[in-house]
């Protein structure tokens, strides 16, 4: 290679190459290549080096081979090891990444007559004239731009240019998205890569394009949608799959349209290898015939198919999400760095200074947790309102708990939180504001907005917006402000250690109004918890046992949980364990305990600290000394983000332990665009239902019927969700790792025994018990004292107001709240008849449910109507009052009376498919389409079911022989007498009620022409209440 290029000198570099290895072996730092480049520097230069590559993304290769190193993540975000400025050297070689780079890189290889296959087109079409590389192995890399002027040849490139290898059959090998390949200047088995052609990299030539990808066959649209969206992660290890594999028969091999199914398989899971050696057993193999149908395979079936076929377990999957992906990043500019801080005074190099706070008017900012993202915003907003005294300051949160945090970070300034009574959101120069209250701003006029620098906080998770059911009552104007605050606003800047495409669906309108000044993505992709060990137990036996010997040796502990029942019920054991004089180091956070944290750093110092969903950002607890930090993942009422947020309040981690609850489901939607569809479809039908057509148009400020930016963001929203929920565990893991934790696992899969569960379950009873069994006996001691003709006036006032004053603390808010809301007496006997609704939450909502099914149709029309004047309509097809106005044009429909589960109606029917993938979207049913009445039953009765409680619907099996497989329902009477005479608490009058109802069950109804909404309760208010009982999520 050196004689091929600089005879004038090979020898004498040969001769030195030589002698340095026998003098300089033994020194381990050692670089042949520098000491070469000692002897004639035209050698390392001209073979390995050009300006052409300086600009490009690299990575770190194992030493002298083709790997990355380990930990390296270039693919998805968060980044890890990609460098601009890095050479090869005597520790590690160095590789192109390409697709990020926007190149197509061909590998040309000796081996597999692909260099024959290169030198035949050659000799017909002349040298390609591109940068190129020639390889230790004797082929060579050609270096194209990933797109061409020729818009005919971008088609071309989108459709059969992928990373795979042997193009035509041969050895040929392509590297675009997602791939890489081996810079010049690395070495492998001691040969070197170098440039063999550096001129100016080439769009791809027409002809060789054509050439090499005449053997490819573009699929179809579906089947591209169906294979490259399947995206999922498999627990299988490639023995695994070999093993699976070779347990099929040989007629597997040997049967061309078997075999093609399992090439199907082995294409899907990139198992090329394994598939090629197993092929070889059948007397039909040929190597260049398969390659040609490998590469032309687009069924989409999975391992699974197998396992199948075999009649073995399934392999646990979980789909992909793209974490930290921004679409139309290149409408940014964009900026990464590796720093432990956002920003810090005395750092000189690359950071988020005020120079790029002060020249940017849209920033996103990524950093992980505990990397000062709110304090770096606080000093450069305390600088800027300096300079500029019209400016300012407005964060928007969606959590009080980060209210807290940002009236503590912002002090700096004077921020004002919108908790205080006595402020006047319009005066405020800075405020902290949560998105509920937003609507007080609504006054603002385009030119106040333009004077506000804006600042969202944690803003995945503050786009769940869209689901936040506390918001219905009035999304429809907080959105429409919140977009035109962005549209208008100064500057915006959000930051979240996770960033999702859905953000810029958000600024979108901004970017496009202000489309001359580029927006600013800074990336530190600095890893806070690199290196922690996160252990996954699997033994939940084990789990309980760590806690309650750290608690037994005063070792203090976070304990985060997704569920508040599990919170609760591990923080009750743990205290049942310790003696009563150490119950003080116990802290208990749920919305039910109502407790608010102001300074994590001294209320949770030396504190044995439980918490539910109440707690997942907006706390942050740092300490000098490092300490374990406890997960348990029921994969309920949080996403697998937010579980990550409660494991990483902590900011100095020992050990994260965590314990999953391991639930797979399959995806309801194969990508984001038939989310959209079935969506659109969904609102297209209820429509129909409702004769509502109209959304609004925050762009335009018209009514029309368009996808607007709220709905997209629903979308987002709806996908992320079904990704996450295909494998809760899995998510989770898979955040921890990206972050840096080192995972590991301890104990094999096992759950609490019965007997410790049966025990807890009585425990928390229990104690539920004694909590109300308190305050009615509190009540009594009232009446008591008031009845107590011995005490004078003021000493009788006295000590009641001790006892009401203690009825109202923080561990009786829940009773207190469902007392006041269902508006019940305070009257022991009658408390403890519906103790059931006052204590739990799920058996309020049931009670409002039942209530709301037996309500007139005038009634629910009038809720409807104002849910579509409040909010969207992809919001209003999920409305309880939607779901019981479908149900009764269903009874309908089909003949059936009111709730008349047990109707006898015989024959088939015919459900038009419009109807169908309505009920199945709405009340999220998986039953197939019934064709008779007796499959409609079922249907009907899962929709009652996905409204109200199971105790509404009673079933048993038929006692005669022939019967015993038929299942006989019917409506509990009881039930429903029993809510209709809790009702009449706050609705004496017995109003809104359906005829037919008021028939069945004797409702004397009062007199009334219309319906008055100020003498009812407010729906709205009901998730808001449920959400402070959170007893038992």
């Amino acid at each position: 290679m050196i004689q091929e290029i600089y005879p004038e000198f090979a020898a004498e570099i040969k001769a030195n190459k030589q002698k340095f290895k026998d003098v300089f072996k033994w020194c381990e730092n050692f670089n042949i290549n520098d000491e070469m480049n000692k002897i004639n520097p035209k050698f390392y230069e001209s073979f390995t080096k050009s300006e052409k590559l300086n600009n490009f993304d690299k990575i770190k290769l194992v030493k002298d081979k083709k790997e990355p190193e380990a930990g390296t993540i270039w693919k998805t975000e968060p980044v890890k090891g990609i460098y601009k400025d890095i050479e090869p050297n005597y520790k590690n070689n160095v590789g192109i990444l390409t697709g990020r780079n926007n190149l197509i890189i061909i590998d040309i290889d000796e081996k597999d007559e692909g260099l024959k296959n290169y030198n035949d087109y050659i000799e017909k079409n002349g040298i390609i004239n591109t940068f190129t590389v020639k390889t230790p192995c004797g082929g060579y890399h050609l270096y194209f731009n990933s797109t061409s002027k020729n818009e005919k040849d971008n088609k071309t490139i989108k459709d059969k240019i992928k990373n795979s290898i042997k193009y035509r059959g041969v050895g040929i090998d392509v590297r675009c998205d997602n791939g890489y390949a081996v810079a010049p200047g690395s070495f492998f088995n001691d040969k070197l890569y170098y440039i063999y052609n550096n001129s100016e990299i080439a769009d791809i030539p027409s002809d060789f394009l054509n050439w090499i990808t005449e053997d490819v066959k573009p699929a179809t649209s579906q089947e591209k949608e169906e294979y490259n969206n399947n995206v999922y992660e498999y627990e299988m290890n490639d023995e695994q799959f070999k093993a699976i594999i070779n347990q099929l028969d040989n007629e597997y091999k040997n049967n061309y349209k078997l075999w093609l199914k399992i090439t199907a398989i082995c294409k899907y899971h990139n198992k090329f290898n394994i598939w090629d050696e197993w092929s070889k057993g059948s007397d039909k193999y040929n190597q260049y015939k398969n390659i040609k149908y490998w590469r032309n395979s687009n069924l989409n079936l999975d391992i699974n198919y197998i396992c199948k076929i075999l009649d073995i377990k399934q392999i646990k999957k979980f789909k992909l999400m793209n974490y930290n992906t921004v679409k139309n990043i290149e409408n940014f500019d964009y900026i990464q760095y590796n720093n432990k801080f956002v920003f810090d005074s005395e750092y000189e190099e690359q950071q988020y200074d005020y120079k790029l706070f002060n020249e940017y008017e849209t920033t996103i900012l990524k950093s992980c947790p505990g990397s000062g993202k709110t304090t770096a915003v606080a000093q450069h907003i305390e600088q800027y309102l300096k300079e500029n005294p019209n400016t300012k300051f407005l964060s928007i949160v969606d959590r009080i708990s980060l209210a807290q945090q940002h009236t503590k970070s912002f002090q700096n300034i004077d921020i004002k939180s919108y908790t205080d009574k006595k402020i006047n959101f319009l005066n405020c120069r800075s405020l902290v504001c949560c998105i509920n209250s937003l609507e007080k701003l609504a006054t603002l006029t385009k030119e106040e907005k333009q004077e506000y620098i804006i600042f969202i906080d944690e803003i995945t998770s503050f786009l769940n917006l869209t689901h936040n059911k506390l918001l219905d009552k009035n999304i429809k104007n907080i959105y429409n402000l919140l977009m035109s605050l962005i549209k208008n606003a100064k500057k915006v800047i959000v930051a979240d250690a996770i960033i999702m495409d859905n953000i810029y669906q958000f600024l979108k309108l901004r970017i496009e109004e202000k489309e001359i000044i580029k927006p600013l993505y800074i990336s530190n992709n600095y890893l806070k918890f690199k290196n922690i060990k996160a252990v996954k137990v699997n033994d939940e036996n084990i789990m309980l046992n760590k806690i309650i010997e750290q608690c037994k040796n005063n070792e203090p502990f976070l304990f985060g949980s997704d569920s508040a029942t599990k919170a609760t019920e591990w923080y009750n054991i743990c205290l049942s364990k310790v003696p009563k004089t150490e119950h003080h180091k116990f802290l208990l956070l749920t919305a039910q305990t109502g407790i608010v944290i102001s300074n994590a750093e001294e209320e949770f110092k030396n504190k044995f600290v439980f918490y539910s969903p109440t707690i997942t950002y907006g706390v942050d607890f740092s300490i000098e000394k490092e300490q374990n930090v406890y997960i348990y993942q029921e994969g309920k009422s949080i996403l697998p983000n937010g579980s990550y947020q409660q494991a990483t309040r902590c900011r100095n981690i020992k050990t994260l332990y965590f314990y999953s609850v391991d639930v797979e489901n399959y995806a309801k939607y194969k990508n984001f665009e038939d989310v959209k569809y079935q969506l659109n479809e969904s609102i297209k039908y209820h429509n129909s239902l409702i004769n509502v057509s109209t959304i609004y148009d925050e762009k335009t400020e018209d009514y029309k019927i368009i996808e607007n930016s709220f709905f997209n963001l629903y979308t987002y929203t709806e996908y992320f969700i079904d990704i996450y929920k295909t494998g809760m565990a899995c998510h989770f893991i898979k955040l921890l790792s990206l972050n840096g934790f080192v995972i590991t696992e301890e104990g094999e899969k096992n759950k609490l025994s019965a007997e410790m569960k049966q025990m807890i379950k009585n425990m928390t009873t229990e104690i539920k018990e004694n909590l109300f069994n308190e305050y009615v006996e509190t009540l009594t001691e009232i009446k008591k004292i008031n009845d107590d003709e011995k005490l004078e006036a003021e000493e009788k006032t006295e000590q009641q107001y001790k006892k009401i004053k203690y009825l109202y603390e923080n561990k009786f808010l829940a009773i207190n709240k469902s007392i006041e809301f269902l508006n019940i007496p305070k009257d022991n006997e009658i408390l403890e008849l519906y103790k059931n609704e006052i204590t739990n939450k799920y058996n309020l909502q049931d009670h409002l449910n039942i209530i709301r099914t037996l309500r007139s149709n005038e009634y629910i029309n009038k809720k409807i109507q104002l849910a579509n004047i409040n909010s969207y309509e992809v919001k209003n097809m999920t409305l309880i009052y939607n779901k019981i106005k479908f149900i009764r044009q269903f009874e309908e429909t089909y003949n059936i009376k009111p709730l008349e589960v047990d109707f006898i109606n015989e024959g088939d029917i015919e459900m038009n498919d419009e109807q169908y993938n309505y009920i199945k979207n709405i009340f999220r049913i998986s039953q197939k389409k019934p064709e008779t009445y007796e499959q409609l039953k079922r249907i009907y009765i899962s929709m009652l079911r996905n409204i109200t409680n199971n105790n509404l619907i009673q079933s048993k099996r038929g006692t005669k022989k022939e019967e015993r497989n038929v299942r006989y329902y019917n409506i509990n009477d009881d039930v429903i007498k029993y809510h209709l005479k809790l009702n009449e608490y706050s609705n004496p009058d017995k109003k809104y009620f359906n005829d037919f109802f008021k028939n069945k069950y004797d409702i004397e109804e009062a007199k009334i022409k219309f319906i008055d909404d100020e003498d009812n309760f407010n729906d709205f208010d009901v998730d808001e209440m449920c959400e402070l009982l959170d007893i038992i999520i």
